[in-house]
């Protein structure tokens, strides 16, 4: 098996786009088309990592050297939540260890204090490999909440849950909701201030702006990403946006107003979302992860019969982890914002798995 690393607009994209499509699964976030979304963001230097046969791709994998103010990190895959490998299901072990060990290889020419890799989502039974590729210091469980749509999830809620969904819609629809697939860049521009007002307003850190146009703007054109808009009239009541891989579609990111919210305007979206995915055969909706189980977001999935899935976050350290944990979490915060460089619960305050 013969393993090649690109830095972006030097891949094969085509090729490793047609590989992706004939698979049955493959997550969005291996995509070589990322490439054009981390181009102008700074700081980044994006790695599309392919494992051949001879001629033929049999894996693919991402990750992103991140140049912190501290010293460079891997993170597989920052803001898209997810890294790892898409492999032929008869080539995947081979396929983790030598694309992993070429990850590994390339971080340590660079310099980097840390690799760290996100596992992909409905592949619990690859973690051993993983595990076994990086030998990574920590290990870092997470979970995420899906939906196997053989059905609508309505079909297979209790009836008076069903009953509330159904009066959310009909509330939205008599109010005039109408839902409209985004356009044009002035729309986009309007989902994303109320994107940013919202998470303002409940103290949470949004993605980068220029991340998410970019990614609108290098997917939606080839129906790998959607941002559904609800309007009532011209009033821009939010929206969420989607990410499509194959077979796999992600809840990327969602905003509403107080209008949007009290009129189920997300509801609504959902709902005709999910009978379009399942018209089109897509099989697996993935939620992605909440900050916690007791939270708001998690019930707010869980309301909608999401079953639970776990992934992990593996951890090498390759450089002087002082350099790191000396400094105050604050700080790591600040120089590497929405990466993950260790977990948090080295500076204290929680259950550590290392390995």
């Amino acid at each position: 098996m013969d393993v090649q690393v690109f830095a972006g607009p030097d891949a094969p994209t085509a090729e490793i786009v047609s590989f992706l499509s004939a698979l049955d699964f493959a997550p969005a976030q291996h995509d070589p088309r990322w490439s054009s979304v981390f181009r102008d963001l700074p700081n980044e230097d994006f790695h599309i990592l392919v494992a051949r046969d001879g001629a033929r791709i049999v894996a693919v994998s991402t990750f992103t050297i991140f140049h912190g103010s501290l010293g460079p990190i891997v993170h597989a895959n920052p803001y898209m939540g997810y890294g790892g490998c898409s492999c032929l299901p008869a080539r995947q072990a081979e396929a983790v260890a030598a694309l992993m060990g070429l990850l590994l290889e390339k971080a340590r020419e660079a310099g980097c204090l840390t690799v760290s890799v996100a596992t992909p989502p409905f592949n619990e039974q690859t973690i051993d490999l993983y595990i076994r590729a990086l030998e990574p210091d920590y290990r870092f469980d997470n979970f995420y909440q899906y939906h196997v749509l053989e059905c609508h999830p309505f079909d297979k809620l209790k009836g008076r849950h069903r009953q509330a969904f159904q009066r959310e819609i009909r509330r939205a629809e008599s109010a005039g909701v109408q839902i409209i697939r985004a356009e044009s860049p002035s729309q986009f521009e309007g989902w994303a201030r109320i994107y940013e007002r919202r998470y303002a307003d409940i103290g949470a850190t949004p993605l980068p702006r220029k991340f998410q146009e970019m990614l609108w703007r290098v997917f939606s054109p080839c129906e790998k990403a959607r941002l559904d808009l609800a309007y009532v009239g011209d009033e821009l009541l939010g929206g969420t946006l989607f990410l499509e891989g194959t077979g796999v579609v992600d809840y990327f990111s969602s905003a509403f107003t107080a209008q949007g919210m009290r009129l189920h305007a997300g509801t609504l979206i959902l709902h005709r979302a999910f009978t379009d995915f399942i018209t089109r055969g897509i099989r697996r909706f993935n939620w992605q992860s909440s900050p916690n189980r007791d939270g708001g977001v998690y019930q707010f999935k869980q309301r909608w019969g999401a079953s639970e899935g776990a992934h992990c976050i593996l951890t090498a350290v390759l450089g002087d982890e002082k350099v790191l944990t000396s400094r105050p979490l604050a700080e790591i915060r600040e120089a590497y914002p929405l990466h993950f460089v260790l977990p948090y619960d080295l500076w204290g305050g929680g259950h550590l798995h290392t390995i």
